[in-house]
Parts: structure tokens; C-alpha cells; sequence
């Protein structure tokens, strides 16, 4: 299979079954939705490494929460063993639960069930166990970010509402949470504040990328599998602060144009091209498919314009002319 292919398919991952990834049969959504939806895909960006939690670091954390010391050692072992992919998920499953049986605070082994359950399409289970995270320890900002993202899957725009704007009093600096509320006022139809929204996450993805735990990328078999296909460690198809950042460069577009603000959408275009130009060599296996979804925005905003030809024949042309000297 064209690795092109193969990239678009990975980007379904969160919502297919590995024999449906295998047979082709489910077909992909909307461009840029499914590319923001969805945390897995393969799109690598460069080959800097990721950056880890220390076990220090770690268990630290979980000491001033007031773990118990065997859940840390367990939790932390488990935690070790995450992004082996020659370990059943069955087993590191177990081994995070332990954790939890010899000690019910031990958020960070709570958090890493919800991402099992995620991987293993359990989504409700999932939310059930960040939920419990967030309990545990009310400034979990993990458990805000996953809670944000599996109710962006399940489009429970209340919660999603509800919660961006818990981790916004916690973490003003998190765009996961602008991320959120982009989606839910564009849900609400309420354009000018999704577009802040946007913009405000854009600006902070672009910051830096945040550190991470090794469970974050323990993932079923199916996401192992697919990355060896794709000759790939499976936390290399896990999407970076700097995609999200670009890549919303160019979805924000969506509530440019469903706001019925023509100027307003023409300007953000053209002020913005080269820059989504520019993103087309961060996307790595997602390159091909960029260019494409830019050339489609091209082909809209086009047809936008046509509607100008006699009724404001001067924004046309100035238009026209602008499209002409894209490059």
C-alpha cells in the first residue's frame, strides 16, 4: 500500500477497528476534523525524541501526593514497561491495576487505565477513569486535557465546555482547553468566539511541547501494528503541540467560512498563505494530503469570490488578482 494511503488510514485509528484499517472498508471523514479529532496518526514531524517524565520526576510527583510507596514502585515499573510492544496490553492492564489496588490515590495509574480503555475503543470507560484522575488530584492537568479530548470524540459539548474552562483557571497556558471550546462554539455556531478561541490555541500549541508519561502511548496492538507497518515506534504516531499548532492554522478556516464574514475569511487566507505553505514540510507522512486540503480551501474560496463577479465587481478582482499571484 502507498504510504500516503497508509497515513490517511492511520488518521482513523481512534474510531476503526484494526481488521476495518486492514480490509479498507471505513472510509475517512471530513479533512482537517478527522486530523485534529483524532490523537494518533502518522504524521511524525521531525525526529527529535520525545520528552519523558524521569522515574524521579515521577515519583516525586506521587510521593507529595501521598502515594503509597509500593502503588509508586509498581505504578513506576508499569509505567517502564508502556511502550514495549512485545508485552500484551492484557498485562501492562494488569500491572497499572495493581498499582491502583495497593493504592486508590495513584492518579497517575488511574490516568494510565483511561488510556488503555481509550486504546481499547472503551471510551466511556475512559472517561470514567480521567474523570476519577481529576478527583484524585483536582490539579491533574492530564486528566483535564483527556477528559477534553474523549468529549470532543463523543461531541458532549457541555462537558467539553465545562471542563476547558476548569483547566483554563488551573492552566491559562494549556491549549488543549481553547482547543476544546474552538469546537465547542463552533458547535454553537458562534463564529468570532471560536475563532479566538482557535487562534489563542494555535498560538500556545506553537509554544513548545509538553513533557510526557510513558504510559500516554501504551496502545492496543492495533496502534503497535500499525506503526511497525508504517516502520514506526508506536509513540511516533502520536501527534505533537507543533502538528496541532499548524494544522489548526489551516481547520480555523472552517469558521472563517461558515461565518458568512467574506473580508474577514479572505483576509485570514491571504494573510496566511505562505505560512500554511510553509506547514507543508512539518507534516511529514501528512504532506501530500496538507497541500491537498489547501488547494480544496483554494477551490472554495474561489467560489466564494464568484459571487462577487457582479455584485461587488471590485472585491472580485482584487480577489482574483490575489488568487493568480498565490505561488
Amino acid at each position: 500500500m502507498n504510504k500516503k494511503k497508509i497515513a490517511v488510514l492511520t488518521i482513523m485509528v481512534g474510531v476503526m477497528s484494526y481488521a476495518a484499517y486492514q480490509t479498507g472498508k471505513n472510509k475517512t471523514g471530513s479533512k482537517n476534523e478527522k486530523s485534529v479529532e483524532v490523537n494518533m496518526t502518522s504524521s511524525v514531524k521531525d525526529n527529535r525524541k520525545f520528552d519523558y517524565y524521569s522515574e524521579n520526576e515521577m515519583r516525586n510527583e506521587l510521593q507529595k501526593a501521598g502515594v503509597d510507596k509500593k502503588s509508586i514502585e509498581t505504578f513506576l515499573l508499569a509505567n517502564r514497561t508502556a511502550l514495549s510492544g512485545d508485552i500484551p496490553l492484557q498485562q501492562k492492564k494488569d500491572m497499572f491495576m495493581k498499582a491502583v489496588k495497593e493504592d486508590s490515590k495513584n492518579y497517575l495509574a488511574v490516568a494510565a487505565l483511561g488510556k488503555v480503555a481509550f486504546a481499547q475503543d472503551e471510551r466511556s470507560t475512559a472517561i470514567s477513569y480521567y474523570k476519577k484522575s481529576i478527583e484524585i488530584n483536582p490539579k491533574f492537568q492530564k486528566g483535564y486535557e483527556n477528559l477534553i479530548r474523549r468529549y470532543r470524540d463523543y461531541e458532549d459539548y457541555e462537558n467539553l465546555k465545562i471542563t476547558a474552562e476548569q483547566l483554563i483557571k488551573l492552566y491559562p497556558e494549556n491549549p488543549v482547553s481553547y482547543d476544546g471550546l474552538y469546537h465547542y462554539f463552533k458547535y454553537k455556531k458562534d463564529y468570532k468566539k471560536a475563532i479566538e478561541a482557535g487562534k489563542k490555541a494555535i498560538e500556545l500549541y506553537l509554544k513548545g511541547e509538553p513533557k510526557y508519561y510513558n504510559y500516554e502511548f501504551a496502545t492496543t496492538d492495533l496502534i503497535h501494528r500499525i506503526a511497525k507497518d508504517l516502520g514506526q515506534k508506536p509513540e511516533e504516531t502520536e501527534l505533537t503541540n507543533d502538528y496541532e499548532g499548524r494544522n489548526f492554522q489551516l481547520y480555523i478556516l472552517d469558521a472563517y467560512i461558515e461565518q458568512g464574514n467574506d473580508k474577514e475569511t479572505f483576509d485570514y487566507f491571504f494573510n496566511n498563505y505562505q505560512k500554511l505553505k510553509d506547514n507543508i514540510k512539518y507534516m511529514g507522512d501528512m504532506d501530500y494530503e496538507y497541500k491537498e486540503w489547501i488547494d480544496e480551501y483554494i477551490d472554495s474560496l474561489k467560489k466564494i469570490n464568484d459571487k462577487y463577479k457582479n455584485k461587488d465587481k471590485r472585491f472580485y478582482e482584487e480577489n482574483l488578482k490575489k488568487f493568480k499571484a498565490l505561488k
